[in-house]
Parts: structure tokens; C-alpha cells; sequence
């Protein structure tokens, strides 16, 4: 019998390289390859490996804690039933999904009030913290499934590596966004740099350019925008191609040929069809009622 591995606890408590040697080791001394090779397509998934779409069939019946395969089986067919869900918590309690997946689709769902969902919120968080403390990623997977913004700046500073999020790396947004709204401008630069050169998918954004912003490196912005504007021309909005113009216009010299570009591009797209008939416009003489105001610059206030 190889129910004393437990190697399912470590992989869901964040140690999944301890997981992996501690199944490697029960199909060797059980000779197991049946198990090895439907749980280590979980495991490569979690590492976002590319895997194939037709993965191995479970050799397990009903839950097996030394099979990761059938737990995930037994989480796809409980769906969204309440009852299947919290009996599988009861009978996996080590297993995170059921337990996220209940409290969004049911508990959270009895809320009356944005006050009270977010104290239930707030709840299901300190649990995750408590049982799954190396998972900051679940914290982050909970605030991203119920859109709460207004909580960024009190989600924990840990720092997290690519390798702390699983096969769903879109919570990674919410810990950059906490970053930017708590003004740590330098570690969201690093981190997001370190999320898109692992060789894992990052979703894309925009914090280089809000950070080279925030910190007056007009000079770096201008650069990302240039290549930006190279390879996603025919893609791009008004409210971006006005965004940059105006760094363009702020540089020491002005590449006028590269601004023509760009202003090009921004009549193009806000240009009104021609087969509108443009509306009469009623113009009204203005007159500015202002008083003359003295305006002293001066380092002594007093």
C-alpha cells in the first residue's frame, strides 16, 4: 500500500518539486507506471509545460489521495452542485478547487450586501492563508474571480516567482496590480520582467510603460511606444496613438517624420464616415469674464 507518500499534500501546498520526487519514488517501489504517467501530465501542467490534449486515463476508482488524476476527475463531475462540492472538500481537504470553487458559486452568492460579500471574502482568504499558507496564489485566484480592486493595497508583499502560480497564471495580474497600487514601483518592474522571460505564458500589459512614466524616463516610454507602433499599427485606438503623440512631442528632438506617422494615423481612425452628413453647428459668440490676476514667483514667500 502507498497511501502513506501522501504526495498530493505537498503538490497542492506549493512544494511541487518535493511532490514530484515523493511520486516518482511510489511508482518506482510499486511499480506503478500507470499512475506516473497519468499524474505527471498534472504535474507538467501545473508548470505550464505544454502538454497534449489527450492525456492518460486514471487507474484510480472514486478518490485516491495518491492520485492527483482523480481528484481532478472527481472536481470536473461535481461542477457546480453544492453538495458534490462540499463532499469533496470533506473528503479532500487538502485539495483547494472545491473549496474556491463553493465559496464563489455558492457562499458568496447568500451575500446581501458588497459589505457582506466582502467580510465572506475576507474569511474564505484567511483560510486559504491558514491551510494553504505557501499559496499566495489562491489569495490572488479570489480576488481576481470576484473583481475585488478595493482590496490590492492589503494583499500580502511576498514576493512571487513564475513557479509559485499553476497551470492558471492570470492571478500573476493581481499581485503586479497590488505592486502598482502600493506604489513599489521597482519590484513590479523586475517582477513582471522576471513573469515575461520565463518561458512560461504571462498575459501582457502595460506596467513598463506606467512605470518608465511614474519615474520620467520619457526617453524609454518613447522607445516601447516606437515599437509598439511597429508591429501593432493596425491595431491601435485614438486614446493610445494620442498618448503617443504627446511623448513624442516631449523629447529634446523631435522625430518629425515619426510624428507625421503617428498623426496620420490618429486622423485616419477619427475621421467620420463620408457617408454622414455633417450636422449644422449653431456658434455662439464667447466672452471671457476674468479678472487680471498678479502671479509672483519668487523663493522667498514670506
Amino acid at each position: 500500500m502507498y497511501s502513506s507518500f501522501n504526495w498530493c499534500f505537498d503538490f497542492f501546498l506549493g512544494d511541487r518539486l518535493r511532490a514530484e520526487v515523493k511520486l516518482h519514488s511510489t511508482c518506482i517501489f510499486n511499480n506503478l507506471s500507470d499512475l506516473l504517467s497519468a499524474d505527471q501530465y498534472q504535474l507538467s501542467r501545473a508548470a505550464g509545460v505544454k502538454t497534449t490534449s489527450d492525456h492518460p486515463a486514471s487507474i484510480a476508482d472514486g478518490i485516491n489521495h495518491d492520485n492527483l488524476h482523480s481528484l481532478e476527475i472527481a472536481y470536473q463531475s461535481a461542477g457546480t452542485d453544492k453538495q458534490k462540492l462540499l463532499a469533496l472538500v470533506k473528503q479532500a481537504p487538502f485539495y483547494p478547487d472545491p473549496l474556491l470553487l463553493w465559496a464563489l458559486t455558492s457562499l458568496f452568492s447568500s451575500a446581501s450586501t458588497t459589505a457582506e460579500r466582502r467580510l465572506l471574502m475576507q474569511r474564505v482568504g484567511h483560510l486559504l492563508q491558514r491551510y494553504f499558507p505557501q499559496r499566495i496564489d489562491l489569495l490572488y485566484s479570489l480576488v481576481a474571480a470576484e473583481n475585488a480592486n478595493d482590496v490590492l493595497k492589503s494583499l500580502p508583499d511576498n514576493f512571487m516567482p513564475a513557479t509559485a502560480f499553476y497551470s492558471n497564471t492570470q492571478p500573476a495580474l493581481i499581485h503586479l496590480q497590488s505592486l502598482w497600487a502600493k506604489g513599489r514601483y521597482n519590484q513590479l518592474l523586475l517582477t513582471y520582467a522576471h513573469y515575461q522571460t520565463t518561458g512560461r505564458y504571462f498575459a501582457s500589459s502595460d506596467f513598463v510603460l506606467r512605470c518608465y512614466t511614474i519615474i520620467g524616463a520619457i526617453d524609454r516610454v518613447d522607445l516601447l511606444f516606437r515599437d509598439i507602433f511597429r508591429r501593432h499599427n493596425s491595431e491601435l485606438q485614438p486614446v493610445t496613438l494620442s498618448n503617443m503623440i504627446f511623448t513624442a512631442l516631449g523629447l529634446e528632438s523631435l522625430d518629425q517624420t515619426y510624428i507625421d506617422q503617428l498623426i496620420e494615423q490618429w486622423r485616419r481612425l477619427t475621421r467620420p464616415p463620408l457617408n454622414l452628413t455633417p450636422q449644422q453647428v449653431k456658434r455662439n459668440s464667447l466672452v471671457v469674464k476674468e479678472k487680471p490676476s498678479l502671479v509672483v514667483l519668487s523663493a522667498d514667500l514670506r
